[in-house]
């Protein structure tokens, strides 16, 4: 069942695999279950990264993880349109690079 699309940024599929948070991979999990998921090839890249450096995780455990998520969300590509459009998101708001790239490719 669908009740929308939600665009989701690192942090929601960290929790996912973090057991320290189990409220907050609860709530994850639902957004999963309750939406259209489309996520962004840099949230793919940052995920990557915390599971491996911050989680310990083995490298054969992240790239289910990736697999998993390639199931389950539509991974828009970061391109030349969406690095633009975030420079002007940050010139624009002020916030920073990183955040306006996950909310260009959000928008694009």
């Amino acid at each position: 069942m669908s009740d929308g699309k939600a665009f989701l940024d690192t942090n929601v599929f960290i929790y996912m695999y973090d057991a320290s948070q189990p409220d907050r991979k609860e709530v994850s999990l639902s957004l999963l279950d309750t939406n259209d998921c489309i996520t962004s090839t840099q949230a793919i890249n940052e995920i990557s990264n915390v599971l491996l450096r911050k989680l310990k995780k083995p490298f054969s455990e992240v790239m289910q993880v990736l697999e998993d998520i390639y199931l389950v969300c539509e991974v828009k590509l970061v391109q030349k349109a969406t690095f633009l459009y975030a420079i002007g998101l940050m010139e624009r708001y002020g916030f920073s690079y990183y955040d306006c790239l996950m909310l260009a490719s959000a928008m694009k």
